[in-house]
């Protein structure tokens, strides 16, 4: 996503608290813009200027080397791995990430998003048998870097027979800094696991 620093305009009374509610206004509208960008994958005008995310309708692919690797060692059909997962709403993509679930309830995610906004998050996991329940969550960022609030991402999935891959859904929640909500994205995720060599 292609990002200019918009100028923050001072009172004209030049009163710090005037300035304080027009950068406040400034990183909501920012943060809107950009959350929308990722889910729509189409561009749109701010008022500062045109933000677009480069991806056109391809996502990037991993190499097919990377699934299914003969002589892999795994727990029977355990979430325990390495996998890609697609998030879809509406049946648009959302984002992608590379996700980590440890045995220990831990799970780490990499998402393909701007990182200046955040893209590494973590999380905790509970499972009964194929079916598992992620609670996740992170800071996020406006498109300079400042810290501008939280969000929440949870899953209810389950894992296939063979373990090679797992569906389900998931409710995706922006928070600001105060804690109130401002967005909230559900839709579909699949994973596909990445194999050991």
């Amino acid at each position: 996503m292609r990002r200019r620093k918009c100028p923050v305009a001072n009172g004209s009374d030049g009163r710090a608290g005037n300035r304080k509610d027009t950068v406040v206004k400034h990183i909501f509208l920012t943060a809107t813009a950009a959350f929308a960008l990722v889910v729509s994958g189409m561009s749109a005008e701010a008022a500062c200027g045109s933000q677009t995310r480069n991806t056109g309708s391809k996502t990037i692919k991993l190499p097919h080397e990377f699934f299914n690797r003969a002589g892999s060692q795994r727990n029977g059909s355990s979430i325990v791995g390495l996998w890609k997962v697609d998030y879809t709403a509406g049946g648009n993509p959302v984002y992608t990430g590379l996700e980590q679930w440890h045995s220990d309830g831990l799970e780490w995610e990499f998402a393909d998003i701007p990182t200046i906004t955040g893209d590494v998050c973590m999380g905790v996991w509970s499972g009964h048998g194929r079916k598992v329940n992620l609670y996740h969550t992170g800071w996020t960022f406006d498109s300079n870097g400042n810290p501008n609030g939280t969000m929440i991402l949870t899953h209810e999935d389950k894992v296939s027979k063979d373990g090679e891959s797992f569906s389900g859904t998931f409710d995706l929640k922006f928070f600001d800094s105060d804690g109130n909500l401002l967005q909230e994205v559900t839709g579909d995720d699949n994973g596909t696991r990445i194999d050991a060599p």
